[in-house]
């Protein structure tokens, strides 16, 4: 689970030690950085599925952010800091990435790579330091070799590329480098942490509903193997659907329940089959329909039920959705803020969102302390900030709930343009 977040000098964001929760909510008004924090906040994620046979995973997200729009407008220096402090599954670590910006993509590269432990020993003023990169001379990398946290620390040194993390290209490291590979420490315990980290990083899954291609999800299309999750575009829903029911019968029933409890009248939901294409088709009692027959809402609302209906075994670690109320009714978007409270396959939530309506339906989590929300702060020291409870307890203890305080304008809790 990710438990803090921090970024410095990426387009218009600086958050230090975020402090994050299962289910996260930021708002704010247009250009505040709400989209902007979602990017920051899955680039590694992003990068440890974009690499290609042409470059490497660090530059393909680069190149994907948009190498000339990445550093902050006015920023005093060409350097971008993030921080992702993630409980593993035996401790919790620090992982810093830092990387200096240019003209070109290919001037971008790491500047400083870290992996540390958040708690420090008794005996120790400082967090145990697993690897740092870069930091004390570039292109070289620094590997702790100690059998366990408090004994004497001898560093092993590797050549590391500047245009690749090392969460990439360890394994590549400890092959080619025979003084890491002697090492038990490094061989074992690093590679286990840095395989479980990438694990659980390849599972963060991030959309913005003005990136869904309508068009192209309700064209036929081939039946095949495509892709173990959601594309950003959502143009494999009907493979990963039919993939998804064939492996786990009990997906397409919690999937069938999420679309029903939306359309009372639906019967049925069906992968159909001809001239070499499928299709999916929704059984109404009004009649049968394809995906070129019904709304982008209905579209909408069937990538979000399969994003919150997948198995364990695919559901993401992280799931981040770019304002998701987008082409939903308000009634609609209430079922759907009930969804992200009770559906227990997705680990962690963080959703940016205008919707006052589905803000409403939060309230008693938040008051409860089960969601964290987030608004734009345009004069404090972070863009955004968290909602004090205390400050907003009575007032939603007395019947306010928070899509009224937003609707309002409330200034605790802001989020219009003026």
């Amino acid at each position: 689970m990710l438990r803090q977040f921090s970024c410095t000098n990426f387009r218009n964001i600086q958050v230090e030690n975020m402090e994050l929760g299962r289910i996260n909510l930021l708002i704010g008004p247009n250009n505040a950085g709400k989209s902007n924090l979602i990017r920051a906040l899955s680039f590694c994620g992003n990068m440890i599925s974009a690499g290609t046979s042409e470059t490497t995973g660090f530059l393909s997200e680069v190149q994907r952010n948009g190498f000339s729009e990445m550093l902050k407008k006015g920023g005093k220096n060409s350097e971008i800091r993030m921080g992702w402090q993630i409980a593993l599954k035996d401790q919790n670590v620090n992982y810093t990435l830092s990387f200096d910006t240019g003209k070109d993509q290919k001037d971008f590269r790491v500047t400083n790579e870290s992996l540390d432990s958040v708690e420090s020993l008794p005996e120790c003023d400082h967090p145990f330091n697993f690897f740092r990169c870069h930091q004390e001379q570039a292109g070289t990398g620094r590997f702790s070799t100690a059998l366990k946290m408090g004994q004497k620390n001898k560093r092993a040194t590797a050549e590391v590329s500047q245009y690749e993390t090392v969460l990439l290209q360890f394994d590549k490291l400890v092959i080619q480098n025979q003084e890491l590979l002697e090492q038990p420490y490094i061989r074992e315990t690093i590679f286990t942490m840095l395989e479980e980290l990438r694990a659980y990083l390849r599972r963060f899954y991030s959309y913005s509903s003005s990136g869904f291609d309508f068009s192209a999800i309700r064209q036929l299309c081939s039946p095949q193997s495509d892709g173990a999750v959601l594309k950003k575009d959502g143009s494999n829903l009907v493979n990963l659907y039919e993939r998804l029911c064939t492996e786990d019968k009990a997906f397409a029933k919690r999937f069938k329940q999420k679309m029903k409890s939306l359309i009372p009248d639906l019967t049925d939901i069906r992968v159909v089959k001809g001239l070499d294409k499928i299709g999916m088709q929704l059984v109404r009692q009004q009649g049968k329909f394809l995906l070129s027959e019904v709304s982008d809402g209905t579209i909408e609302a069937l990538l979000l039920a399969l994003l919150f209906s997948m198995p364990p075994g695919d559901s993401p670690s992280l799931l981040a959705i770019d304002e998701p109320e987008v082409n939903l009714h308000p009634a609609w978007q209430k079922l759907f803020a009930r969804w992200v409270q009770t559906s227990g396959n997705i680990a962690q939530c963080f959703i940016s969102t205008h919707s006052p309506d589905f803000l409403d339906e939060f309230t008693e989590g938040f008051l409860g302390g089960k969601v964290n929300l987030y608004v734009y702060d345009p004069i404090g020291k972070n863009s955004f900030r968290a909602l004090d409870r205390e400050r907003m307890e009575e007032a939603l203890e007395g019947g306010w709930f928070l899509g009224d305080l937003y609707r309002v304008n409330d200034p605790a809790i802001g989020g219009w343009p003026w």
